[in-house]
């Protein structure tokens, strides 16, 4: 009864459809030369409509392929950048470390997390704090020379002052005719070395270190190299430009000086 049923409401479709399958069957069995004609050009459109799928289907794969091999691109990429950092990261704690053991001082290794440049102001936040032992005043150094001190401490963090900080002051000596002067930044990658009279012994070239006079600076530590001197009649004083001995620009770990022997370093 169903089969009938449905046989009945869709009597119409059933017959349009055997309808069109005689037709199509007559139109392709007859050798007619305009028959001939229809079926070519029906085999024609049915070869461009696949040949225009095959080729959609071809660029929507080549698509495809392409942001796979452009993610992949950029996955081998990062990977690459991460093994270059990982390698200089590497070398800069060899140096670092070999540093260290050469030194006779108590060091405590800190890694900057925060620079501040406003104004006259100049400071680094390292990622030491009171917990670490880190106090007030204790000197900054790298390999190559003086950095700064210590001046505010937290728990975990600490703010260290640079010797580009133009508040910043360090007595210092001229290495090779042990000629004394105080150390401030100047500005323009220079600090100066004042309060050295015209008589001194002073050439270009000469290193300047610190001299040890204070509490808070050992004495010995690099601070730059005389790059020019001027020698003004009016004044009774030399104005010493000094080239800091330190890359500012390219630290990323630093040292904090705990403790030190005088006597080792003299």
């Amino acid at each position: 009864m169903r089969l009938k049923q449905i046989v009945q409401n869709y009597r119409d479709y059933f017959v349009f459809s055997g309808l069109t399958v005689i037709a199509l069957l007559l139109i392709f069995s007859n050798q007619n030369r305009q028959v001939e004609s229809v079926k070519l050009w029906m085999t024609g459109l049915v070869g461009f409509a696949r040949h225009d799928w095959a080729r959609a289907t071809d660029y929507f794969h080549l698509l495809e392929e392409n942001r796979k091999l452009l993610a992949e691109n950029t996955r081998l990429a990062l990977q690459n950048y991460e093994l270059q950092e990982a390698r200089l990261e590497n070398e800069r704690l060899k140096v670092m470390l070999n540093f260290k053991e050469s030194v006779p001082m108590e060091l405590i290794p800190a890694k900057i997390i925060g620079r501040r440049e406003h104004g006259l102001i100049h400071s680094l936040t390292l990622d030491v704090g009171v917990s670490d032992t880190v106090r007030r005043n204790m000197p900054l150094i790298v390999p190559s020379g003086l950095v700064g001190k210590i001046y505010r401490v937290g728990k975990n963090r600490a703010l260290a002052q640079l010797l580009l900080d133009r508040n910043f002051r360090v007595s210092a000596m001229i290495q090779r005719s042990r000629v004394r002067g105080i150390v401030s930044w100047a500005g323009s990658g220079f600090c100066l070395l004042n309060n050295v009279t015209r008589r001194a012994d002073v050439q270009v070239g000469d290193t300047v270190v610190t001299s040890g006079y204070g509490e808070i600076f050992p004495p010995g530590l690099p601070v730059g190299k005389i790059a020019a001197i001027d020698k003004d009649p009016r004044s009774l004083f030399l104005k010493i430009k000094v080239k800091p001995s330190v890359n500012f620009d390219k630290i990323e770990e630093v040292f904090i000086i705990k403790r030190y022997n005088p006597e080792s370093l003299n």
